[in-house]
């Protein structure tokens, strides 16, 4: 990495004061074709010292120079020296723009580094089966597997579709047999699944998701514990029943989130098309899209209307927040990367956020909102994040 950034540092430098070769122009402009790489090039060429020293080499008095140097310099040579002048100043240059790289890779993108060293790696997802066999989805290796008698399924792009059309009697006694997905904490650890009947199904990261590979009866049930999305294959004889610790959620084809948060004791069950009937307790509630459904450890079931973007956007990499606290918005990160956040004090957990986190960009432009928003500042102590006014 270093000695691509030396390259590039070249590069800049060289042509800042001479014209590149085509070979050379062709490479940096191949560099700068990505945006991020184009941005910090624009930075890196209007730099105040960079341009001040520029002016310096540009303003030298060759012909002065020449005069001062001419008896030192035996006759063949002066033409070299005069020719080489520009290339002695885009050497002088360069520990400039070098500098300037590695102090972006080594301290704008500390916090990124540090997060690259504490995510968990472990799989993706694994599949257990009702034999008690464990199947790693991430590291097989071919696309078609087993998972049962004459059942098999599809395993690609971090997805995997069960294959059971036209085999209604590949089981001797028609019953049920569940499987557990089971999702890892860290920030790549989403996965998606196609049921029996069509049905799709978004876990994301530390869930874990109770199924059967071919529904039999006259419901359609499964069990969440974390959060999944769903987008239910309609059929009006047999009702979709999702079953958490605390709530049922009863559908017939819709697109919805459920969400269990042990940390909260809070449940959420929130509906962006459909119609969905839930559960809790003695307690019965319809929903109509727009609204969620929430249930607190030892309070009532209710229903209030939200922005379903909010819970939903994770599906599409970007984790949105509404007016929400510090602490929750850090909690995400220590689930998505695993690593220990501590505030200086309790009052900093309760500034509240609007925005979004898009995974796909380093954690270091997320952090620099942060602090430029709230005048907050994140360091990094030992193995922990600390985060203080």
């Amino acid at each position: 990495m270093i000695n691509e950034k030396l390259l590039i540092s070249r590069l800049i430098a060289k042509e800042r004061i001479e014209k590149l070769s085509a070979d050379e122009h062709c490479l940096l402009e191949e560099w700068k074709s990505v945006p991020a790489n184009a941005e910090l090039y624009y930075e890196i060429i209007n730099q105040q010292s960079l341009t001040q020293r520029l002016e310096f080499y540009e303003n030298i008095d060759h012909v002065m120079t020449w005069k001062q140097l001419n008896r030192r310099i035996k006759p063949v040579k002066r033409k070299l020296f005069v020719r080489n002048l520009s290339r002695w100043a885009a050497v002088l240059i360069l520990p400039i723009i070098a500098g300037y790289f590695i102090y972006n890779f080594y301290s704008d993108n500390k916090f990124q580094r540090f997060i690259d060293r504490n995510i968990n790696f472990d799989s993706k997802a694994v599949l257990l089966t009702d034999k008690g066999e464990t199947i790693d989805l991430e590291k097989i290796e071919k696309s078609e597997i087993l998972v049962a008698d004459n059942i098999t399924a599809i395993n690609s792009l971090n997805q995997l579709r069960y294959d059971v059309s036209d085999k209604e009697n590949v089981f001797p006694i028609r019953q049920e047999r569940y499987f557990i997905a089971k999702t890892s904490r860290n920030i790549n650890g989403e996965y998606s699944f196609v049921l029996s009947d069509g049905t799709k199904v978004w876990l994301n990261s530390q869930t874990e998701f109770k199924h059967p590979v071919q529904f039999w009866g006259d419901e359609r049930k499964i069990y969440l514990t974390g959060e999944a999305q769903f987008e239910v294959a309609k059929d009006s004889l047999r009702p979709f029943i999702v079953v958490t610790e605390n709530m049922e959620i009863e559908v017939l084809g819709t697109y919805f989130n459920v969400k269990t948060d042990h940390l909260k004791n809070l449940t959420q069950a929130t509906l962006v098309e459909g119609s969905v009937k839930v559960k809790a307790s003695d307690t019965e509630l319809f929903l109509k899209p727009g609204q969620q459904a929430q249930l607190e450890l030892g309070k009532k079931l209710i229903i209030k209307d939200v922005n379903t973007m909010i819970y939903t956007s994770w599906v599409r990499g970007i984790y949105m927040f509404n007016n929400e606290k510090l602490l929750d918005i850090t909690t995400k990160l220590h689930q998505w990367y695993g690593v220990d956040v501590f505030f200086e004090s309790e009052l900093i957990k309760e500034i509240r956020f609007t925005g979004a986190l898009d995974k796909k960009e380093p954690i270091d432009k997320f952090i620099r909102i942060l602090e430029k928003t709230s005048f907050v500042k994140f360091s990094i102590v030992e193995n922990a994040l600390v985060i203080s006014k």
